[in-house]
C-alpha cells in the first residue's frame, strides 16, 4: 500500500472516529425525561417527535398494574418524571405527597380536555362522600347523642364500619393529574361459542356481569373464563353484579362482592389475566374475557392502512396473512376454533369507566421538562395519533379519531362508573382481593 494512501485511510479513521465521539457526546449530553407509563400507550414516532423538537433524550419504563406503578414510585427517588396513574389512584398519592403540583401552560391545556372527564369523576367522589357522612351520622345517633367522642374512640372497632375523611386536603385532583386516555371494561367473547343475537335462538354471551360471575358460566368453561387482574376494577365490577356502586364504602357490601368471587375460584379456577387476553380469544384458548375496549378493538377492528401506525399496521396484516395460509390446510370448522371471531359486549347493569392521567411524581428533578412532555401530548394531532397507536380514546374535545368512533374503544355503556378513590375503605377491597388470589393460588396448586 502506498504511504499517500495509507495516511488517507488513516485520516479518514480519525475523522469517522471524531464524528462518533461527537454524535455520541452530543447525544448522551442531552436532557433525559424517563417516563413511566402503562405499555402500548406511548409509541416510539410520537417519542421520537418530542426528542427531536426539543433535543432531549426520552426512557420509557412500562409497568402492568396500577399496584406495581405505586409500590415503585413510593420507593424511587428521581426516578421518574412522567407517570400515569389511573384517576381513582391519584387523590391518595397527592396526599402522600407523591405527585408535584401542575403549573403554567399545563394547567391552561385544561381547556382542551372533555369537561366530563373532570365532572364524572367528581360526582362518583361525591356520592363517595355522601355515603360517608351518612354513615358518620347513623353511627352516632346508633351510639346516642350522650357518647363522647372520647368514649366513642375508646370503644373497640367503633370506626371500622365508616372509615373517615381526611381533615388534610391539598387542593383538586386536577391541580395534579389530567386526564388523558380512558376505557371501558366489557365482555370479550369467542363468536364461535356464542354465536346467537336477540332476534335467533342460538347462544348469547352473558348479558350482565351478574350471568358472567354465575356458576353456570363458570362450570361451563372452567378456565377459559378470564378475569381482570386488576384489583380495584374486579372487585368493582363484582359489586356491579352485586347490584352495587363500584365505590361502595359499605364493608358488608364489599364482603358480599368476595363472596360472589369465592364459588367460581374454588369449583370453577378462572384465570386471571393483564393485556394478553385478547390473545387468548384469539388462540382460542380462552372463550369469555373481562377486558378493556381498546384490546378488543386492537383484534376486530378495521383500521385502514397506515391509520394506526406502522406497528400496529404490520401486526395486523402479517395476522391476516397468517389466517389466509392456515385456510388452505384446515377445514372451515376447524378455521373457527384456531381463529374465532371476536365479539364485545356492554353489560346491561353497567360498567366502569377508567381514566389514566398525565402526572409528574414529587421526586422528579426534571419537573419543567416534563410539564413541557404534558403540554406536548395535549396537542389536537399529537392525541389522535396516540389514540390511532394504542387504540384508547383521549379525553380532548378534538381529539377524537373518526376511524375508530364506531369501534369498542368509543363504545360506553348506558350505565357508567367512574372508580374514585374511596379512602380508608380500600382496607376492605385490599382484604377481598388478598382472600380471592389467596384461594386462587391454593386451587392451582
Amino acid at each position: 500500500m502506498k504511504t499517500a494512501t495509507r495516511h488517507l485511510l488513516e485520516f479518514l479513521l480519525v475523522i469517522a472516529l471524531a464524528v462518533s465521539l461527537c454524535f455520541a457526546w452530543w447525544h448522551w449530553s442531552r436532557p433525559v425525561l424517563r417516563l413511566y407509563i402503562w405499555n402500548d400507550y406511548i409509541y416510539p414516532d410520537v417519542i421520537a417527535d418530542f426528542e427531536n423538537e426539543f433535543n432531549v433524550r426520552v426512557e420509557v419504563k412500562n409497568y402492568r398494574s396500577n399496584e406495581e406503578m405505586l409500590a415503585r414510585v413510593k420507593v424511587s427517588w428521581n426516578e421518574f418524571d412522567v407517570i400515569m396513574p389511573s384517576n381513582h389512584l391519584v387523590r391518595g398519592m397527592r396526599r402522600q405527597g407523591l405527585l408535584a403540583r401542575l403549573s403554567g401552560s399545563v394547567l391552561e391545556n385544561r381547556s382542551r380536555i372533555d369537561p366530563r372527564y373532570f365532572d364524572g369523576p367528581k360526582q362518583a367522589a361525591q356520592a363517595v362522600k355522601d355515603a360517608k357522612a351518612a354513615k358518620a351520622a347513623a353511627a352516632k345517633a346508633a351510639k346516642g347523642q350522650k357518647a363522647s367522642l372520647l368514649q366513642a374512640a375508646m370503644e373497640p372497632g367503633a370506626n371500622s364500619e365508616a372509615p373517615q375523611e381526611s381533615a388534610v386536603d391539598l387542593g383538586r385532583d386536577e391541580d395534579y393529574a389530567l386526564p388523558y386516555l380512558w376505557n371501558c371494561l366489557g365482555i370479550g367473547y369467542s363468536k364461535t361459542e356464542f354465536p346467537g343475537t336477540k332476534t335467533d335462538d342460538k347462544p348469547l354471551p352473558p348479558q350482565t356481569w351478574r350471568d358472567f360471575f354465575s356458576n353456570e358460566v363458570g362450570s361451563k368453561f372452567g378456565q377459559r373464563r378470564m378475569l381482570t387482574a386488576e384489583k380495584r376494577e374486579l372487585v368493582g365490577l363484582a359489586l356491579i353484579a352485586s347490584g352495587k356502586s363500584p365505590n361502595s364504602i359499605d364493608r358488608a357490601e364489599i364482603r358480599e362482592a368476595g363472596r360472589l368471587l369465592k364459588p367460581q375460584v374454588l369449583a370453577d379456577k378462572p384465570r386471571l389475566v393483564w393485556d394478553d387476553g385478547g390473545q387468548q380469544l384469539q388462540n382460542g384458548s380462552g372463550v369469555l374475557l373481562q377486558t378493556w375496549a381498546p384490546e378488543i378493538t386492537r383484534l376486530i377492528a378495521d383500521v385502514p392502512a397506515g391509520v394506526a401506525g406502522d406497528r400496529s399496521w404490520v401486526a395486523k396484516n402479517w395476522q391476516r396473512a397468517e389466517n389466509w395460509v392456515s385456510r388452505l390446510f384446515v377445514s372451515a370448522e376447524q378455521e373457527a376454533i384456531l381463529h374465532p371471531e371476536i365479539g364485545y359486549k356492554l353489560p346491561e347493569d353497567g360498567s366502569i369507566i377508567t381514566i389514566d392521567t398525565l402526572a409528574i411524581p414529587a421526586s422528579s428533578g426534571n419537573q419543567v421538562l416534563a410539564q413541557e412532555f404534558i403540554n406536548f401530548l395535549l396537542r389536537k394531532e399529537i392525541a389522535k395519533r396516540v389514540t390511532r397507536d394504542s387504540f384508547y380514546g383521549n379525553t380532548l374535545l378534538a381529539g377524537v379519531d373518526e376511524s375508530l368512533k364506531n369501534t369498542p374503544s368509543y363504545m360506553v355503556p348506558a350505565k357508567t362508573n367512574y372508580l374514585v378513590d374511596v379512602d380508608d375503605a380500600q382496607l376492605y377491597y385490599d382484604g377481598v382481593w388478598a382472600e380471592f388470589t389467596r384461594i386462587m393460588n391454593d386451587s392451582n396448586r
